[in-house]
């Protein structure tokens, strides 16, 4: 199924997870298996399977001192 978590909508995707933080509209067409994650400073987009490698975007912008997105 398709899980919204704020402002969210979709047309024909499927085992979709789209969280929106803030007062923007997300909006989905046509994806499988995927992760949206919109906040104030950062959007993520990623396949579902590979969540779990979101850890390496931190730790590389932990490196870069880019520490105002985590």
């Amino acid at each position: 199924g398709v899980v919204h978590v704020g402002r969210a909508e979709d047309l024909g995707s499927r085992d979709v997870l789209v969280h929106s933080s803030g007062d923007r509209l997300v909006v989905t067409v046509g994806l499988a298996d995927t992760i949206v994650v919109d906040t104030p400073d950062v959007v993520l987009v990623c396949a579902a399977d590979r969540a779990q490698e979101v850890r390496a975007i931190v730790d590389r912008l932990s490196q870069a001192e880019e520490t105002e997105y985590l």
